[in-house]
């Protein structure tokens, strides 16, 4: 799922029936979440959902894999779209092995994949990365990794125009699998690598920027028992030293006949105040059966330590602004449950929008903003949160 200009949503997954191979689907939504429209890709080959995102220009990019039948050797396949969802262009990456990745946009218009591959490098599975020009013709390609299995699960574009990568390596480390980070030039040449984790497995899913000189990396972590894991995170500096580190499993709720539990942390999203937010997901097996379950967790990185606080408000919340009155500033808090996409609107008397000084797409937690409006005169003026789940409106009062 990706946030779109309008303030909808866009969504990409799998999708097959009795008639169909396996198809890839997609679905645009307003700002509520409501459809708008949807597209389903398909052809003589096995189609797997990777990513999708908006253009700044209009419409949208979206990568999968594609499976040959009866062979199992992937590539991966981009599309562009338009804004209504019909194909302008697609294009295929890879070699005669397995390919596999994900797609980012870059703010030149072009795109990088990063993922893995079997085609080249030294051996094994190595991280697979393909620079791309907005036509999606191929810039350069790189590997990295060793004799063994490597994967690159996720990329962020440095302040240098560089790239970090965080995936997962079985040719070094601790043993076993270890939490793998890279950093590149911005020509994708490898600058140094570093292994988090211990002689048991470890991996990471997704990374992000948290500023100029930290990052945050989620994944999972196994014991030695394969029937336990916990969803794993580590925080290091741009040079790659682990600041802090934290393993955690979301809540078992059920059945005391549960045996084993299996959390992974699948994505990361930086918020506001030092907090990150962790989604992810939790398999159960237990005495009659298996189920699984989503989560989300928000932690808070506190300012002086490294200390990780749950943080996850237990309800929607629209709070009375503070000051009230006040002059020509005040403060406006609210609290969210889940990931979505918020506005926050001030209106006057008559209903005329004023300002919007929240319209973005937030994690859980709880934020607040500044406001001022020196430009206005004194009066009563009623702001408003809006997500697809809520909606909450108070007054205030401006007095000059």
């Amino acid at each position: 799922m990706s946030p779109t200009p309008d303030g909808g949503f866009i969504l990409l997954g799998d999708y097959w029936t009795s008639t169909s191979i396996h198809d890839i689907h997609l679905i645009k939504t307003d700002s509520s979440g409501f459809y708008e429209w949807e597209q389903t890709f398909s052809d003589t080959t096995l189609l797997y959902a990777s990513s999708v995102a908006a253009l700044p220009g209009g419409g949208f990019i979206i990568s999968c894999t594609q499976e040959t039948v009866n062979t199992g050797n992937t590539n991966v396949k981009m599309v562009k779209l338009d804004s209504a969802g019909s194909p302008i262009w697609s294009r295929l990456y890879g070699g005669p092995g397995t390919e596999y990745g994900k797609l980012s946009t870059l703010g030149d218009g072009g795109f990088i994949c990063v993922g893995g591959t079997t085609s080249s490098g030294a051996g094994g599975t190595d991280v697979w990365l393909v620079r791309l020009t907005p036509d999606g013709d191929t810039l350069w390609t790189r590997t990295y990794g060793g004799s063994l299995e490597e994967a690159g699960n996720s990329i962020v574009t440095m302040p240098d125009g560089g790239f970090m990568i965080c995936g997962r390596t079985s040719s070094s480390g601790a043993g076993g699998s270890d939490g793998l980070l890279i950093r590149t030039d911005s020509l994708g040449n490898q600058l140094w690598m570093q292994t988090y984790g211990d002689s048991a497995e470890d991996w990471f899913n997704a990374i992000a920027l948290l500023n100029d000189t930290s990052l945050v990396m989620v994944g999972a972590t196994a014991s030695q028992y394969s029937w336990l894991r916990y969803a794993y995170a580590v925080g290091a500096d741009t040079s790659g030293e682990e600041k802090w580190s934290l393993s955690f499993g979301w809540p078992v709720v059920g059945s005391p006949h549960i045996s084993a539990i299996k959390s992974v942390a699948l994505g990361v999203t930086p918020g506001q105040n030092g907090r990150i937010f962790i989604g992810g997901s939790v398999a159960y097996t237990y005495n009659y059966g298996s189920f699984s379950d989503a989560g989300v967790s928000g932690l808070r990185i506190t300012p002086t330590s490294v200390e990780i606080q749950a943080d996850v408000p237990e309800r929607h919340l629209l709070h009375q602004n503070y000051p009230n009155p006040f002059n020509p500033t005040t403060t406006i808090r609210f609290d969210i449950t889940q990931g979505s996409f918020v506005k926050l609107r001030i209106f006057d008397v008559t209903g005329r929008e004023l300002l919007t000084p929240v319209n973005e797409y937030l994690g859980p937690g709880s934020y607040s903003t500044d406001v001022g409006m020196p430009a206005y005169p004194s009066g009563v003026y009623y702001y408003q949160l809006q997500t697809p789940a809520f909606t909450s409106i108070r007054k205030m009062i401006l007095m000059k």
